[in-house]
């Protein structure tokens, strides 16, 4: 569910993930298929199997397609749709990618209530590396459709100045 300025979307969200080879380093990849009354999204991203890292991200939304390349010191890529964009982003240290990529990381942090850490997370929206604050503020129960699950409340603060951030709940 996305809230907007009093507005509520809802998103049907499907996520796949699974063993894989990109360029013979072993991956996760994340396959995520979403589908709101507005649009639909294909998502396709690698990332390391060791470290976590982002490798790799392909999504496409009707006619827009964006690819991007994470490397040691540079993330490349490009965006087409109605106009072309390139993506060309120096790196001076690693960066976890936003979205799923960043969700799989935080589950392979040692979370627990009070736990802080800072992160470099490269916003592709904005085409930028940005600072965020990741706190575990507390712990809650959810109850979804499949059920009640016990869960981590996350907050997400961008530390940049700009807009960003949000809730995180991951499973306790």
């Amino acid at each position: 569910m996305l809230a907007i300025a009093g507005h509520e979307m809802a998103f049907d969200v499907k996520r796949k993930i699974e063993t894989a080879t990109l360029d013979s380093t072993p991956v996760w990849r994340i396959i995520s298929a979403q589908q709101s009354p507005m649009f639909a999204v294909m998502d396709t991203f690698d990332i390391d199997r060791e470290t976590l890292l982002p490798l790799h991200r392909s999504m496409s939304q009707g006619q827009a397609t964006i690819t991007m390349e994470y490397g040691e010191d540079a993330i490349t890529g490009e965006m087409k749709g109605p106009r072309e964009t390139s993506i060309d982003v120096d790196l001076t240290a690693p960066v976890f990618g936003d979205d799923a990529g960043l969700e799989i990381a935080i589950n392979a942090m040692p979370l627990a209530p009070g736990y802080r850490t800072t992160l470099r997370i490269f916003d592709m929206q904005m085409r930028k590396v940005r600072p965020m604050s990741l706190t575990v503020t507390g712990e809650e129960t959810v109850t979804v459709p499949a059920g009640s699950f016990d869960v981590f409340k996350l907050e997400l603060k961008a530390l940049d100045g700009e807009m960003g951030g949000g809730t995180i709940f991951i499973n306790a």
